[in-house]
């Protein structure tokens, strides 16, 4: 090989180590971003929970009403399944209650969370794959 050869072959190594590096920080740094992410959903999920069995307590043995449109849920009979099932059920179909539109908010934002884990996936999957090459290219570039 002459000089120039190998200053090429080493700039292309150089090269290659500074796309790995730099794919590296990005897979950690959406790994950390994926982690608190799940970490927060978990937290409100709990918050939920507990809110959820709060209102079934409250709600036992009464009239439920949408302050929005006024339909009316009852207990016993009439109502199939806990008050506050049938209530969340209108309530989310509601085109009067603000919390139609929370829901559908809350189902693009589960999307984009899906999004980015697919992304973080590929990212990962093509983080692996350039250290692969990086590690071939600089095994076969050794072995000449």
């Amino acid at each position: 090989m002459t000089m120039s050869e190998d200053e090429d072959r080493d700039r292309m190594i150089g090269n290659a180590m500074s796309l790995l590096l730099a794919s590296s920080r990005v897979n950690h740094i959406l790994h950390d971003a994926v982690l608190e992410i799940d970490k927060e959903m978990s937290r409100l999920r709990a918050e939920n929970e507990r809110m959820t069995a709060w209102v079934e307590d409250l709600q036992s043995g009464m009239y439920v009403n949408c302050v929005y449109c006024g339909h009316r849920y009852g207990p016993g009979a009439t109502t199939p399944v806990s008050m506050s099932d049938a209530l969340r059920e209108h309530v989310e179909q509601c085109s009067e209650h603000p919390m139609s539109a929370l829901r559908a908010e809350v189902d693009r934002w589960v999307e984009h969370y899906a999004d980015l884990l697919i992304t973080g996936l590929e990212i990962e999957s093509a983080h692996n794959n350039l250290r692969k090459s990086v590690q071939e290219y600089i095994a076969s570039e050794l072995a000449q």
